[in-house]
């Protein structure tokens, strides 16, 4: 620990043989599975389209010299979380740092906060998901903290937490509940593909209909 930033241990990361197969599979499908999967959307969105990613987080907390430093614990296949507190008066990073991160092996960055740079950060390979745009520089001389638990959008993320994400949003993965999501992803997605079929079919499951029937109706007000 330093008078500038507050150092968490290198994060454990899970065995990559636990969650590979989770790569394809959409944040909405995964946040379906369980409640033990936590989901953030709005106002976090891509800067640009990419497909979906999953990865162990790097967590970044206040501070403008945090998120610098937090490249250096960047491994490849990472995803980069950077919880602002709320700060709307200024980028959290710009493209610079954004084409560091991807060189670096990134596979994601993530922050409630906002970012600068957008077209130039559109431009490279690497998801980025922010709540907006602001053209100011990034500064915070507040002490940061790198690898420590932080909060991003109500949802408390851990280093090496399994952080998936995609259009909708992203996907929080407890380590401790990977078995419990490889029992049930199965189900869940034959639920998903049956439904797709039915409409594509043109027709309307009966568990829906049966679901739809028991809605309760208020009388019309006279």
């Amino acid at each position: 620990m330093s008078g500038l930033l507050h150092l968490g241990p290198v994060p454990v990361r899970p065995d990559p043989g636990l969650w590979q197969d989770l790569r394809d599979v959409p944040s909405s499908v995964l946040a379906d599975v369980t409640r033990d999967v936590r989901a953030a959307g709005h106002p976090l969105a891509m800067v640009a389209p990419r497909p979906g990613f999953i990865g162990p987080a790097v967590t970044v907390a206040a501070g403008s010299l945090a998120q610098w430093k937090a490249l250096d614990s960047v491994q490849p296949g990472d995803v980069l979380v950077i919880a602002c507190d709320g700060r709307r008066d200024c980028a959290e990073f710009g493209a610079v740092f954004a084409a560091i991160a991807q060189a670096r092996g990134a596979a994601a960055i993530i922050t409630d906060g906002l970012l600068r740079d957008r077209a130039e950060i559109a431009a490279l390979n690497i998801p980025v998901l922010a709540a907006g745009s602001h053209p100011a520089s990034p500064f915070d001389p507040s002490p940061g903290r790198v690898n420590l638990p932080v909060t991003l959008l109500g949802l408390t993320v851990r280093p090496g937490d399994l952080v998936a994400g995609d259009g909708d949003g992203i996907a929080i993965i407890l380590v401790e509940s990977l078995g419990k999501l490889a029992d049930r992803l199965p189900a869940q997605k034959a639920k998903e593909a049956a439904l797709q079929k039915a409409i594509d079919d043109g027709q309307m499951p009966e568990a829906l209909v049966a679901g739809l029937a028991r809605i309760p109706v208020q009388p019309p007000l006279m």
